[in-house]
């Protein structure tokens, strides 16, 4: 929500109005009032195919708007309001490797998460996360790029550190305390400790085996207001870091400096110190682990990129994942084909090869939705080794050998990373890279879902069952690309 300085006085939008900035108990009962829920819900919940434990969408829950928001409304301000238990997604973060946990929360309690965050933003506004991954790569090469142009890079070291756990462990206690510095609201103070100490469940859990899921630490991932409580735990520590003559970059839990040798081998010292005060420890040091100690010339690794001066590139783990992930859309056409064509009597081998063609070239260009970029090569945007895409554009096109469908030759319309590179950086709106936003009618994703196979041309589709099919199919793709977390502004 936007802020508006006039006059020495700090404003807000509300209902259309430009209201002043209000003490945090205000800003509770401005934005968890009826009439402010439900345009928030209308804004960004509406449509929402996403469902938490209770397997509600936006939809079933817009039913009871009123009476919903009504509720919410008084137990927020009575301080009775009581999350529901989150449901457990798992994020896969490579072999080996614990998978990550997400909350996802009831369409209700998304709604009054998203309010929360609205006033935190408004009490903490120099904490809200404002860089994206890139914007930071962005400013870590040009940094570099200066050091190199002075001459310096030879007595220049890199130290990168990982958080261990870090929503995980963040400690509620020193998160509470450093809230209450600001916020004197006790039902303000309440809500958050609510959201922050309800546990993320299975789908399939049984309420009397609640106690095993509930901790004593940490801050649930997958809130909306996660990043910014993040943000504010680590707000002094972030502030005395860049007091020193060093460079020094975070992004969530991982950590970059560099600078002359003893300023860096203060740096981490002081990080390592001041992160156990606050119940925070990072990974050990070691050769192509998570935390390394480095000279500039050498390589490193940040966000998934891979610097080796003055190129910058991808990690190979990265590019193995992602490679991973087109190999299985192969797999996925060969051995479901059959079964796709018993079951969906309407699709034949020509509709499936063009199912097959639309989706594949998603995962290589990605896609815009909320006008928020996704897709692999949306992230890795900043790379400057433009012949790794060649490469994989090769790869990529050497798999249809093994596709007799297609005569083992990639189609004409097969897409490339290598301009998909090119029209994310510079023309991301001109139609290559797929847009979910310009698809708003019943008509226009009613003729999509058709297109891509989710609906039977020969059946009539109610209204609701168009706008669920095509939320559940766009949040699954977008769930199956790698996100960038900014957005487009043009």
């Amino acid at each position: 929500m936007s802020v508006f300085e006039i006059g020495g006085s700090k404003y807000f939008l509300c209902g259309g109005e430009l209201v002043r900035t209000l003490p945090p108990s205000k800003l509770l009962s401005v934005f968890v009032s009826v009439i402010e829920l439900k345009k928030a819900f209308n804004d960004r919940f509406l449509e929402s195919g996403t469902k938490g434990i209770d397997r509600l969408n936006g939809f079933h829950f817009n039913k009871k708007i009123d009476e919903q928001c009504s509720v919410i409304t008084r137990k927020c301000m009575s301080g009775h309001y009581h999350f529901t238990p989150y449901a457990e997604v798992l994020q896969l973060k490579g072999r080996e490797k614990y998978p990550r946990v997400i909350g996802i929360p009831t369409i209700r309690d998304r709604l009054v998460l998203n309010q929360l965050k609205q006033i935190l933003s408004h009490i903490f506004p120099e904490y809200i996360p404002k860089n994206r991954a890139n914007t930071l790569i962005h400013k870590i090469s040009r940094e570099i790029k200066s050091i190199e142009d002075a001459g310096c890079s030879a007595s220049t070291r890199v130290f990168g550190c990982d958080i261990v756990k870090f929503y995980d462990e963040i400690d509620r206690d020193i998160l509470l305390k450093a809230l209450r510095r600001r916020i004197k609201s006790k039902k303000l103070l309440k809500l958050i400790e609510s959201a922050i100490t309800t546990p993320i469940v299975p789908r399939d859990y049984r309420q009397k085996n609640i106690d095993k899921y509930t901790s004593s630490k940490g801050v649930p991932q997958g809130l909306a207001i996660s990043n910014i409580l993040a943000a504010i735990y680590l707000a002094e520590f972030d502030i005395e870091l860049e007091r020193q003559e060093i460079h020094y970059y975070r992004y969530v839990d991982d950590i970059l400096i560099f600078g002359d040798s003893l300023q860096v081998d203060n740096a981490k010292i002081l990080v390592e110190k001041r992160l156990s005060e606050l119940e925070l420890k990072t990974h050990p040091v070691s050769d192509g682990g998570k935390s390394h100690l480095s000279p500039l010339s050498g390589q490193f690794g940040y966000l998934g990129y891979w610097f080796h001066i003055p190129k910058i590139t991808v990690r190979p783990q990265t590019v193995e994942r992602f490679l991973q992930s087109i190999v299985g859309k192969f797999s996925d056409y060969t051995h479901n084909k059959a079964s796709r064509l018993e079951n969906y009597k309407y699709l034949n081998v020509d509709r499936l090869k063009e199912i097959f063609i639309f989706e594949l070239n998603e995962r290589i260009s990605g896609a815009i939705s909320e006008k928020r970029r996704y897709g692999w090569i949306a992230y890795f945007s900043e790379i400057t080794d433009l012949g790794l895409l060649r490469k994989l554009d090769r790869i990529i096109a050497n798999f249809f050998k093994r596709l007799s469908d297609f005569g083992g030759k990639p189609p004409a319309t097969l897409k490339k990373l290598t301009r998909s590179y090119y029209e994310t950086r510079y023309s991301p709106m001109r139609g290559y890279i797929h847009n979910y936003d310009v698809i708003t009618t019943r008509t226009q994703k009613m003729e999509f879902l058709t297109f891509r196979g989710r609906l039977d041309p020969a059946k009539t589709y109610r209204d609701e069952e168009i706008d669920e099919k095509f939320d559940t199919y766009r949040a699954k793709v977008l769930a199956d690309l790698e996100p960038d977390d900014g957005s487009i502004y043009w």
